[in-house]
């Protein structure tokens, strides 16, 4: 799922969504994030909530290294979120990141199809894939910038979407 091995730090990704315990899990089996992120993501937690749990404190009282499980683990079984909700917010997060770094790479546009690829060919980035639907491009505009502007709405929209 990460061919790339792009990884986030808890900062870019918690400003973009917001983070469940799942989230986080699916971002560190999935090599997105070090389990660092869950330890952070701890500290977070009890200083922005009233309710404070228990297995949130054990894993804020971790050192870089001690092993996150199974506190994360039960707390993600107490969660009502299922795997899709975290691999649609990643879906978003990598291609908001790429996004912006999209001008140190030559090969975005492969490099979006391999996400796709990746992601199991989700709907919602079809129009993004130069390969699969060519039919759908305004032949007014050239390729890139038509893919540029679409990429740009889904960023949009799903930044709506995660932080209303």
């Amino acid at each position: 799922m990460n061919s790339f091995n792009i990884t986030f730090n808890f900062k870019y990704a918690s400003n973009l969504v917001d983070l469940t315990w799942r989230d986080i899990l699916f971002g560190i089996n999935n090599g997105f994030f070090s389990p660092e992120v869950a330890i952070e993501n701890a500290i977070s937690e009890i200083t922005s909530k009233e309710e404070k749990s228990d297995l949130v404190f054990q894993i804020a009282q971790l050192f870089k290294g001690e092993s996150i499980h199974p506190f994360i683990d039960e707390l993600v079984s107490n969660e009502s979120r299922n795997e899709a909700d975290s691999t649609a917010k990643f879906l978003y997060i990598l291609l908001n990141w790429l996004y912006e770094n999209r001008n140190k790479y030559d090969n975005w546009m492969e490099m979006i199809w391999n996400i796709y690829l990746d992601f199991h060919s989700p709907e919602e980035i079809y129009e993004l894939i130069p390969y699969v639907s060519p039919e759908k491009y305004d032949r007014v505009a050239p390729l890139d910038i038509y893919i540029l502007t679409k990429w740009k709405e889904y960023l949009d929209e799903k930044s709506l979407y995660y932080k209303s």
